[in-house]
């Protein structure tokens, strides 16, 4: 066996140990973020929706599109008439699958990317904050996360947020502290920030352009020579919505009216429920903090302490209030996020005597602060609506570990690894969950999928394709195994609508939930066989007059 050049080993020894950790640190997220990535890829309908669109521009059957992703909530009159993106996340599937074939985990490929290297700019973000040991720590913990890794296996326009966000803050920080001085590469990188982010959510639409505005007048206003780079960063940014621009030109900016109608009917709604929409979005905020540090509490934000609010003064019902554990969960998690806003906003002021780091604190500061106002109107219940914060409960642990000094005591450092052992514990267990379950208790995944669409094709008799009949619980499986099989060469018959054939029978019943054998008929028809794909049952139906 060769031993290493001397040349070799020298320059392995001039790298620092935290380089070595933090390579072992995103080696680790790699793992767990490409771990049987295509089996338990998800694929609901949305991402149904965008393989067509994006299959359909690889195929050379439609053009490069000129617009992204349509928002749920807004627009009138059908999908067609909501509000739609940027086109860049369509952009990055394109390319992708042009480079590694036109197929679902193909299309992921830039989500995983951008989530993977989302973690040596987390350090880098950290450092600005914190030392090397605290800054490892922190993104070491939030590597494990299971708030993020839950998103890991998707191809979805929010994947990329957390980079994007950390690259604009982190970039705007730069572009603060050197101004007129500010190196080209941050230039640069502030204007894809911007370029890129507007166009992943109606949000970072609004955040983005709002944070850089009032960061100019807090800290550039007194300094006119940053002005002209400030003008390139809007000039990259333009650049990169050149597709959008363009096609709006041509849609005689219809997309444009329907976002401003849309945020003038939600902003008029929530001025009638002002004061229940901001302690909703409290309760989210402190909800989200905690989940997204240590998985605790449920995926969706119940509203649970503005829940109990309500009920405290509801002298017929008791609610929550005397459950003791919602109570000891519910102090810690307002503690926590009162402490770490706290903390924050004071490091903005005279208590941080480091200016550049004040700067910092400042401009996260003043992020977290415009991003509770712009979600004000359009709060919904889904924690994922605060991926672009995913980055600050991290901070706010760091700056609690670091509250009131930065030295060292045995019992100081007990307590941090016992708070550090707990969080790691904690989304551990919620990620084990769901790989026992194989990720199938909440979502579709394209191997079960797969699996199903395989299983039916080798049961089917008939040559005209799969005739399938579904309960109503699993309409949400249709599209994507129509999508599946069509992509094996067979049609999926979806039997019981006005475009089937008349002569058409059902050959296979989907149901949800776990077949317990307990009887031979389904929905009034006998069945010789039947298999469970996770939750799911699919029944071969005995046919009495085979065609």
């Amino acid at each position: 066996m060769k031993r290493i050049p001397m040349d070799i080993r020298k320059t392995i020894k001039k790298v620092p140990p935290r380089i070595w950790i933090l390579v072992a640190i995103v080696l680790v997220g790699l793992f767990l973020r490409t771990y049987r990535f295509h089996d338990w890829l998800d694929f609901g309908s949305d991402q149904v929706n965008d393989a067509e669109r994006v299959g359909a521009v690889v195929e050379q059957t439609a053009p490069w599109p000129s617009y992204g992703p349509d928002m749920g909530n807004s627009g009138t009159g059908g999908r067609q008439n909501r509000f739609r993106l940027g086109p860049i996340y369509y952009d990055f599937e394109i390319v992708s699958a042009k480079l590694f074939g036109n197929n679902p985990d193909s299309m992921a490929y830039p989500d995983l990317l951008f989530s993977v290297l989302s973690i040596p700019l987390l350090y880098l973000f950290l450092r600005k904050a914190f030392n090397e040991n605290v800054s490892l720590a922190l993104t070491g913990l939030s590597t494990i996360s299971f708030s993020s890794l839950s998103f890991s296996h998707s191809a979805w326009n929010v994947n990329p947020i957390p980079f994007f966000s950390l690259l604009f803050l982190l970039s705007l920080y730069e572009f603060v502290l050197g101004a007129e001085k500010t190196p080209f590469r941050w230039v640069v990188a502030l204007g894809v920030a911007l370029g890129v982010g507007i166009q992943l959510h109606a949000i970072l639409l609004v955040l983005f352009p709002a944070t850089l505005f009032f960061t100019s007048l807090l800290f550039l206003r007194k300094r006119r020579a940053s002005w002209k780079k400030l003008v390139a960063v809007i000039f990259i940014m333009i650049l990169l919505n050149l597709g959008q621009l363009f096609g709006e030109m041509n849609n005689d900016f219809k997309n444009t009216r329907i976002f401003l109608a849309s945020a003038t009917e939600s902003s008029t709604a929530s001025d009638e429920r002002l004061s229940i929409r901001i302690g909703n979005e409290l309760s989210c905020t402190f909800q989200a903090d905690t989940y997204i540090l240590s998985s605790v509490g449920p995926t969706d934000c119940d509203f649970s302490l503005m829940n109990a609010v309500k009920q405290r003064f509801d002298t017929e019902t008791s609610g929550p209030i005397k459950n003791r554990r919602f109570l000891f969960e519910t102090i810690l998690c307002v503690l926590f996020s009162v402490a770490g806003y706290g903390l924050l906003f004071s490091r903005f002021g005279k208590r941080e005597h480091n200016p550049s780091r004040r700067r910092f604190f400042g401009l996260v500061a003043l992020y977290s602060m415009l991003s509770f106002f712009v979600m004000l109107p359009v709060l919904d219940a889904p924690l994922r609506y605060f991926i672009h914060l995913s980055f600050l409960p991290f901070l706010f642990l760091g700056l609690i570990i670091e509250y009131p000094t930065s030295h060292s005591s045995p019992r100081r450092l007990v307590c941090i690894s016992a708070v550090f052992i707990f969080l790691i514990w904690s989304n551990i267990s919620s990620l084990t969950t769901e790989i026992r379950e194989g990720f199938v208790r909440s979502r579709i995944i394209l191997g079960q999928v797969e699996a199903m669409t395989e299983y039916m094709i080798a049961h089917r008799h008939f040559n005209d394709g799969i005739r399938l009949m579904n309960s109503h619980d699993s309409m949400d499986f249709l599209k994507p195994l129509q999508y599946v099989a069509e992509k094996r060469g067979v049609p999926l018959l979806k039997i019981g609508t006005k475009d089937d054939p008349a002569t058409a029978k059902p050959e296979f019943y989907l149901d949800t939930g776990i077949f317990d054998g307990s009887t031979t008929t389904v929905r009034g028809e006998s069945f010789d066989s039947y298999k469970t794909f996770g939750q799911t049952t699919i029944f071969h139906l005995i046919q009495q007059n085979s065609l």
